[in-house]
């Protein structure tokens, strides 16, 4: 086996351990929605059905000695990893000779590499997917969230960002649990909006209250957004024609895994060519349990 791929033979596919190193624990942590907070369930192949109950009757005052009132729940479901949903899969074939021949582990660059595409993937799925052709639904598809279009302007102001934090809380969500998302010159353009004619202080760079810096996470910073953690990617549309700004409560908002993501490494595969085949396969869904704690600010 060459240097640096483990202990899987010819055909096989990683174990458990070395998958949750190489690929699910870093693509968790890459990844800007599954980073975020979801609630995720996992599967094991088959459809997940998610119940969710509608908002009940009142709980009224009795008087004593009085027969309480009765209502009967109502009950719907969310419907996670379809067995028409398409799955997440790429192959990629490497020279043994610069598996031999690398001063570093091909393995760890080449997982650190599959791992940013593959984050990168999910995240324009979950993100901005349109569900056509057995695909993921992400947040501007969705049915049921709320949200304004711009007309003419290109960045948001201050009351458009207040108005969605508004929305959520009017939806009995939680900005507790909330995160923006939006492209990296969006938000660049957020941090710029000035006083007065453009001139004078930074509205947004003043602490908590708008624009802060948490404690370093990884590799960068955690930005707030008055007071809601914000997640910069550019598989969301930026400051142009067709941008968005992402507000949702995380912990109303359901993610499927089905098992985890696998990596195989393939010793024989193109043996006659001398190749090394890596091949990772991803499958997810994401669904509202809470429709109306996703808004999405549209830039026309």
């Amino acid at each position: 086996m060459p240097s640096g791929i483990g202990t899987a033979g010819a055909g096989a596919e990683l174990t458990s351990e070395q998958v949750a190193r190489i690929l699910v624990n870093p693509l968790q942590a890459r990844s800007i929605v599954l980073a975020a907070g979801p609630r995720v369930f996992d599967s094991q192949g088959d459809p997940l059905s998610i119940p969710k109950l509608a908002p009940m009757s009142a709980v009224g005052m009795t008087a004593e000695n009085t027969a309480v009132p009765e209502s009967d729940p109502v009950f719907s479901e969310v419907t996670l990893l379809p067995s028409t949903l398409k799955s997440f899969k790429r192959g990629y074939r490497i020279s043994n000779e610069l598996v031999r021949h690398s001063v570093l582990a091909i393995a760890t660059v080449m997982g650190q590499a599959i791992v940013e595409r593959t984050a990168l993937e999910i995240d324009a799925a979950m993100l901005t997917g349109t569900g056509t052709s057995n695909t993921i639904t992400g947040f501007t598809a969705m049915a049921g969230t709320s949200g304004v279009t711009l007309g003419a302007s290109v960045v948001p102001t201050i009351d458009n960002l207040l108005d969605a934090q508004g929305s959520l809380l009017a939806a009995n969500a939680s900005l507790d649990s909330a995160a923006w998302f939006m492209h990296p010159d969006m938000f660049t353009r957020l941090r710029k909006i000035r006083e007065g004619s453009g001139t004078g202080s930074y509205m947004l760079m003043n602490g908590d209250a708008g624009i802060a810096e948490g404690a370093p996470t990884g590799p960068g910073t955690t930005f707030r957004l008055l007071g809601v953690p914000v997640r910069v990617s550019t598989q969301v549309p930026g400051a142009q024609a067709g941008g968005k700004v992402i507000l949702a409560d995380m912990n109303q908002v359901a993610v499927g895994r089905d098992t985890a993501p696998s990596l195989g490494v393939f010793t024989e595969t193109f043996a006659d060519s001398d190749q090394l085949y890596l091949r990772v396969v991803a499958r997810y869904d994401i669904k509202p349990l809470n429709a109306a704690g996703i808004y999405i600010i549209t830039t026309a």
